[in-house]
C-alpha cells in the first residue's frame, strides 16, 4: 500500500510539472515596447534559474512570487489599418471606410508549468494568482474609432502613409511558484499587461 501511494504521488507531480507553453497570450498586439526592463519572452533560462532561487523555498500551502518588473510604462502597436505607397511623380487621393478597433484592456501570459483560464473574455491565473500579484482582473475593453466615417486622404509623390492604432500600458511580470503540502506543483513565469490608452496614429513617411 505505502509503494502505492509512492508512485500515486510521482506520477501526479510528473504530471502537474510538465512544461506548458503558454507564454504568448498578446493576440491583439503587433509590437509591445518596454521603458525598462524586459517582457516574459525575453527571459533566458539563465534568468529564470537567478529568480526561481527566490521562489523555491518551499512552504505548506500556496504561492512564493518573486516581481521582476513591477509596473513597468510601455508602448504597443495593436494594429497596422493600412499602409498605402505613392511610387509615382503625381499626387494620389484614397479615401478608406474606418470602422472600430476594440483591445481587451487585460492581458496575461505565463510559461513554465503555472496556468491560466479563460472565462468569456476574461482571463484569469489558476489557484488565485491574481489575488497574490495583486491583479485586477476586468473585462473591460478599450475602443478606437466608435463611429465609421470615410477617411480620405493625400500621398504625395514618393511618400507612404500608414494608419497605425498605438496606446500604452503598464507590463508587470515576474516568477512563482505554488506548493501543496510542501510539495510545488508549479513553478514558472507570469506576465500581466494593462492598456491604458489607445488612439489612431496617421504618419506620412518618404520612401
Amino acid at each position: 500500500m505505502k509503494k502505492l501511494l509512492i508512485i500515486s504521488i510521482f506520477l501526479f507531480l510528473l504530471m502537474v510539472n510538465k512544461n506548458v507553453d503558454a507564454s504568448e497570450n498578446y493576440d491583439t498586439f503587433q509590437e509591445i515596447e518596454l521603458s525598462s526592463g524586459m517582457l516574459l519572452r525575453d527571459y533566458t533560462s539563465e534568468d529564470y534559474e537567478k529568480y526561481y532561487e527566490s521562489v523555491d523555498k518551499r512552504k505548506f500551502w500556496g504561492w512564493n512570487v518573486r516581481t521582476v518588473n513591477g509596473n513597468i510604462k510601455a508602448k504597443f502597436l495593436s494594429e497596422t489599418v493600412f499602409s498605402y505607397y505613392n511610387n509615382g511623380n503625381t499626387p494620389i487621393t484614397y479615401e478608406y471606410e474606418l470602422s472600430k478597433t476594440v483591445v481587451n484592456k487585460f492581458s496575461i501570459s505565463a510559461t513554465g508549468t503555472i496556468k491560466y483560464k479563460i472565462d468569456g473574455n476574461v482571463a484569469k491565473f489558476k489557484n488565485n494568482l491574481d489575488s497574490e500579484v495583486k491583479i485586477n482582473v476586468s473585462n473591460e475593453t478599450v475602443t478606437t474609432m466608435k463611429e465609421e466615417n470615410t477617411l480620405q486622404i493625400v500621398i504625395d509623390p514618393k511618400t507612404v502613409a500608414n494608419l497605425k492604432v498605438v496606446g500604452e500600458g503598464r507590463v508587470t511580470n515576474g516568477v512563482a511558484a505554488y506548493y501543496v503540502f510542501w510539495i510545488r506543483t508549479q513553478r514558472g513565469g507570469f506576465e500581466y499587461f494593462v492598456v491604458t490608452t489607445q488612439y489612431p496614429r496617421l504618419e506620412v513617411l518618404p520612401i
